[in-house]
């Protein structure tokens, strides 16, 4: 793949980001999630390409301050998660960002807490057999 392709794509996630990050209400939201959810499962050649977007939907997820990005991070987690056709390439970023969507289920905030749950329920869908062992704590 050549760089200018990697900078194309880098390029895309990062404006599908900073749409969800801005998006005002519900069908905005939902638009910018399926977006990224189809960009990232879909055909990126470069299998870190999705890494930065990964980052930032787990600072999303856990600002202390703003409610409403945590509730759209999960969202765009819970539709990443729920793409009809879950890239190989994503699941072991649905693996990374579990935790964090797990963290998220104990928000004081019924929206947050409730995207933060169906993401968590996403991710457990989509996952394979062979993920699970790496989602399991270990003691």
């Amino acid at each position: 793949m050549s760089a200018k392709e990697n900078t194309q794509s880098l390029k895309v996630l990062d404006d599908l980001m900073s749409k969800l990050t801005i998006s005002k209400d519900a069908a905005a939201t939902k638009e910018a999630t399926n977006a990224l959810a189809s960009f990232i499962n879909g055909r990126i050649e470069d299998q870190d390409a999705p890494e930065k977007t990964v980052e930032a939907l787990k600072k999303h997820i856990t600002n202390k301050k703003d409610a409403a990005l945590r509730e759209k991070a999960a969202l765009a987690i819970q539709d990443i998660a729920q793409h009809s056709e879950v890239g190989t390439n994503v699941e072991p970023y649905l693996v990374v960002l579990l935790p964090f969507v797990l963290g998220a289920i104990g928000d004081k905030i019924t929206g947050v807490k409730n995207a933060a749950t169906a993401a968590a329920m996403a991710i457990m869908e989509a996952i394979t057999p062979n993920a699970v062992k790496a989602v399991l704590p270990t003691s």
